[in-house]
């Protein structure tokens, strides 16, 4: 009996510990939004074609989505939708591709306040590729066959990624951040373990995005590979480590539109001997204009400004920043790019100082007078302020107090003029 009891007793144990790993695993694994039953809202015989559009109820509470097919290249051909393998939450298609053939499935989400066609705009995005990975052997005839998935959050994205680059290439063209398989090792299964065959896009402030999944089959064999994106953010092995941690980079306006404010923060400098304040007018071909020296090496928050005159510039046009990181070992890093618009409308709004430490003072130029709502945002999507004046034609201040408690990080401030949404901009609390 007491043998029994025993072997009862460690079965008993053993099962609760499978059940915790499993149960923390899916914990882990818990998407930001779940991407469930979709249903085809677009005609019958647009399914799996260009022009089909899938509604996906509930991604978040409060928030549908759409999933619009917007081109499938020749020699390619979409399965299924959503494969029911993998991660339910995820956009999971199934896509045959062709012999010989180097084709993609472009998708664009769009979100909404559910039950309505009213954008809603996500505080924040991420998006991850799952499972990028390939054949070295697709035909057994020593062809390969590669995976990749590349998606386009807008001006202002970043993105994560193994550091060793040995299974997944990542590169930039314009908005578009994409990441390739280079190995032509199969992972089997979709995996958010497999950190090698993934990356992830961020960005802030998100109504809509594209994505397009594809592969690369230089095989005489055609293949079904099942993709996947999944919309949270992980933590990536690096191959090293990094010579900044950069916590926050913006770019602001001043009121009378002849200078714009750059501000940059760091956790941590390793070795880090300066930085070059670059800009462009296309937002791909980046010049030089300033520099800064680094604080070599920290492990405490600092704190960057640099001031562009516009020298040269046509303001007219959108101006993009990006801060250029280099160390002592001559090696550099770039920060995410911002953009500007200078305003030609009467329309403003500034926040200063940002990032904010207790105090925020809100200035706004207005063509109306009436009533002003200031809303200060968390990346929750809540109002954590929410303040009322009254405002006349022309320029404006008031000044909001007492933020010291509020958590560290990314908030966003947003102006409704007489009901209406007028302006929002980003602010940072230190």
């Amino acid at each position: 009996m007491k043998t029994n009891f025993t072997q009862r007793k460690f079965y008993i144990v053993y099962a609760l510990l499978v059940l915790s790993i499993f149960l923390s695993r899916k914990a882990f694994a818990q998407a930001d939004l779940s991407f469930k039953n979709g249903t085809l809202k677009s005609a019958a015989n647009t399914d799996k074609k260009v022009g089909a559009v899938y509604l996906y109820k509930n991604v978040k509470s409060g928030v549908d989505a759409t999933v619009t097919y917007v081109a499938i290249t020749s020699g390619l051909t979409v399965v299924t939708v959503d494969d029911p393998s993998g991660y339910d939450e995820a956009i999971q298609p199934t896509l045959r591709i062709s012999p010989n053939t180097d084709g993609y499935l472009e998708m664009k989400i769009d979100f909404f306040v559910a039950g309505t066609n009213t954008p809603y705009t996500m505080p924040v995005l991420n998006a991850t590729g799952v499972d990028i990975d390939g054949s070295s052997n697709n035909d057994g005839k020593g062809n390969p066959l590669y995976e990749w998935d590349a998606m386009n959050l807008g001006i202002g994205a970043t993105n994560l990624a193994a550091g060793n680059g040995n299974q997944i290439a990542v590169t930039i063209s314009g908005t578009w951040i994409k990441a390739s398989n280079v190995s032509g090792v199969d992972f089997p299964g979709r995996d958010t373990s497999a950190k090698a065959v993934m990356y992830t896009v961020t960005n802030t402030l998100v109504s809509s995005f594209s994505v397009r999944t594809g592969v690369k089959n230089q095989s005489t064999q055609q293949s079904d590979r099942l993709a996947s994106i999944y919309f949270k953010k992980f933590i990536y092995p690096s191959g090293g480590p990094l010579p900044i941690v950069l916590s926050y980079f913006n770019a602001f306006a001043e009121s009378n539109n002849t200078k714009v404010d750059l501000n940059w923060v760091t956790e941590m400098e390793l070795n880090n001997e300066y930085y070059t304040i670059e800009r462009s007018q296309d937002g791909k071909n980046f010049a030089a204009i300033g520099m800064v020296l680094g604080s070599m090496n920290s492990t405490i928050r600092k704190t960057y400004e640099y001031k562009d005159n516009l020298k040269g510039v046509d303001v007219s046009k959108t101006i993009y920043y990006r801060v250029k990181q280099t160390d002592m070992d001559g090696n550099s890093t770039y920060s995410p790019i911002r953009s500007v618009k200078l305003s030609q409308k009467q329309n403003m709004i500034q926040v200063n100082p940002n990032p904010i430490v207790d105090n925020v003072t809100v200035k706004y130029m207005s063509d109306v007078s009436g009533a002003m709502n200031i809303r200060i945002i968390n990346m929750n999507g809540q109002a954590v302020v929410n303040k009322t004046n009254s405002i006349n034609k022309g320029f404006n201040s008031t000044t909001i107090a007492n933020l010291g408690s509020l958590p560290k990080g990314l908030y966003m401030v947003e102006v409704k003029i007489n009901g209406e949404v007028s302006e929002t901009t980003k602010l940072m609390k230190n």
